[in-house]
């Protein structure tokens, strides 16, 4: 059952990265009037029906990249952290589903301890 979603989430992801660059603006033509498009957000990635979007992962980045200046840590290659942040993403998401699906919760004493 994990290994199916597993597959889900794997399947989602590839879907949504092609979706990404098929939702490209598309270069006005000569003869259209210019007009300026800007890119607000997009998704990234789409863990069963719930969705992992641009701004979520730049946010989880920039967060990251502070904890690890005030640890004097140095960063990896941009593009490496990007990839090793959605993947924490999307893993925290299929950790959350599963929890809800089987009924599982945890109470404010049991976060507490």
């Amino acid at each position: 059952m994990v290994c199916q979603r597993v597959r889900s989430v794997l399947f989602s992801v590839a879907l949504a990265s092609g979706a990404a660059v098929w939702a490209q603006p598309v270069a006005p033509q000569p003869a259209a009037p210019r007009i300026a498009i800007q890119l607000v957000d997009r998704i990234v990635a789409v863990v069963n029906r719930e969705v992992v979007t641009q701004k979520e992962v730049d946010d989880r980045i920039l967060r990251v990249l502070m904890e690890m200046r005030q640890r004097g840590t140095r960063p990896p290659d941009q593009e490496l952290l990007r990839q090793q942040v959605l993947e924490r993403i999307i893993a925290e998401k299929v950790q959350l589903q599963f929890a809800q699906e089987i009924g599982l919760s945890v109470d404010d004493l049991q976060v507490d301890q």
